[in-house]
């Protein structure tokens, strides 16, 4: 960084450390808008000045997320405040904005703002079905890989880490990276039955990591899946959070089965009582161990999601995002290093957490030189996928384009079992991609007047159905053994 850089930072950080003083005492309004226009002066990055002008907006008409701000000023831990403040507005916009268009002139492409990162597969608890179980503690990221890539990103601007799993909490060490990069703003999907007390102190004192706890709907819908007791010791971590001050929010997976058990009204107070900042929405896509078709939900059950979000983020207290159905405000897919990559936990560099192919691991290559592979390349020359953006996706919306790249690239399933992906799923995601396509406008005209129209109608099982599945796969397998 050049000394006239460093001096702005610096006069970025005095003024924010004063706001962030007087935001306890004062008026959380004018002390947002204070942050708003210094941010306004000193962001380049595109997807910054959008986000800030969206939140100009909503201060100006006194949305209800603005209520989140006011938590923000007023009831946030000041080590959160301050972390979110100097790693998200002036690292992120300032310094790394500046570091990516510098090294954009280097390496021909603008680099990503974020990386999401899975150090371990392992995991705590043992949910049917999931891949994580087949995985033990032994299975993770060196540390010192780890603190290497994390040194790598920011050199290259990036200030904002996504950290994925595995249970990353389960991850030796895990913890004293994130204090030791300090400066990175880290995002954690987690299960959150290893947040206790003490370790919510912990991270309200190291205050750049915002937890994500994934829940499966309410207490019936979370237990079945998760275990007993799971979701009685995740609303505990929630109370535990919210008395230390921290940022912290949920996760949660669309299926066929459990579209009113994670969008319903009692499930949004449920985490607006507990003081979740934001959730994040993801829809089941046919990885990992045992991919199901079956699973996925139906076109209209997606797009319906998309809806419902939608009324969610105009109505309520909690940020709700649908990595899929919020597409046209980010201009498409954001994988394969436009936005975003993933980094699996042999040092593997995919497009995202989902395309888990791969041509370069990191602990062979620098980092730069991963995200502009040819892979990386070929696909963001094809970046939007579709001239719909409500149609996002490579794998699901587009198959045909994974396909494509995967054999024009050589790139490599990083597990063995998501070459189904382009071979014996191949029919199956290509006829799911054109029933959307077929009927959106349809889809549209009728769920985005009313969101809720078919609540109650749909049948909730949940996970019900692939655990008695499971269940029964290992009766036979014990019967067998006998």
């Amino acid at each position: 960084m050049g000394l006239k850089a460093k001096a702005k930072e610096f006069m970025l950080n005095q003024a924010i450390n004063r706001m962030m003083d007087l935001a306890s005492s004062g008026d959380p309004d004018r002390n947002l808008r204070r942050i708003i226009n210094v941010a306004e002066k000193i962001t380049t990055d595109p997807l910054w000045v959008d986000a800030i002008s969206g939140f100009k907006y909503r201060l100006d008409i006194n949305h209800p997320l603005m209520e989140i701000a006011r938590r923000f000023m007023r009831d946030f831990n000041p080590n959160v405040r301050r972390k979110v403040i100097r790693n998200l507005v002036v690292k992120e916009t300032l310094v790394g904005a500046d570091k990516r268009h510098r090294i954009e002139h280097d390496i021909g492409f603008y680099p990503p703002t974020l990386m999401v990162i899975s150090p371990t597969m392992a995991c705590n608890i043992k949910c049917p079905g999931c891949y994580a179980e087949k995985y033990t503690k032994k299975h993770q990221m060196p540390y010192e890989t780890f603190d290497d890539i994390l040194q790598q990103a920011k050199d290259m601007g990036i200030h904002f880490v996504v950290v994925s799993g595995g249970e990353p909490l389960f991850y030796s060490g895990m913890m004293d990276l994130i204090e030791k990069h300090n400066d990175i703003m880290f995002q954690m999907y987690t299960n959150g039955t290893l947040i206790d007390k003490k370790m919510a102190k912990r991270i309200a004192k190291a205050g750049n990591l915002i937890p994500c706890c994934s829940l499966e709907g309410l207490k019936e819908e979370t237990n079945m899946r998760r275990g007993d007791g799971v979701f009685e010791t995740v609303s505990e971590a929630f109370d535990y959070m919210r008395e230390e001050g921290v940022c912290f929010g949920f996760s949660c997976t669309l299926t066929k089965y459990n579209l009113d058990s994670i969008t319903s009204p009692e499930f949004i107070d449920f985490v607006e009582r507990k003081g979740c900042t934001l959730g994040w929405y993801f829809t089941y896509i046919p990885i990992g161990k045992e991919p199901d078709l079956a699973l996925m939900p139906s076109a209209k059950q997606r797009y319906t999601l998309g809806a419902r979000i939608r009324r969610i983020r105009e109505t309520r207290t909690v940020f709700c995002a649908d990595f899929w159905n919020d597409g046209p405000h980010v201009d498409g897919c954001i994988a394969s290093g436009k936005r975003y990559f993933h980094i699996n936990v042999n040092g593997d560099v995919e497009p995202c957490v989902f395309a888990q192919f791969t041509v370069d691991n990191v602990k062979e290559k620098p980092l730069v030189e991963c995200l502009n592979s040819r892979m990386f390349q070929e696909f963001r020359s094809r970046q939007p996928f579709d001239k719909d953006l409500r149609r996002p996706c490579m794998i699901i919306d587009r198959p045909e384009i994974l396909r494509e790249v995967i054999e024009k690239t050589g790139g490599q399933p990083s597990y063995p079992e998501n070459i189904k992906l382009v071979t014996e799923l191949a029919d199956g995601l290509d006829a799911y991609a054109g029933e959307l396509a077929g009927h959106i406008d349809e889809y549209a005209a009728i769920y985005d007047a009313d969101p809720y129209r078919d609540f109650g109608e749909i049948e909730q099982r949940g996970w019900q159905a692939p655990i008695e599945e499971y269940e029964a796969e290992e009766a036979e397998v014990r019967e067998e053994k006998l």
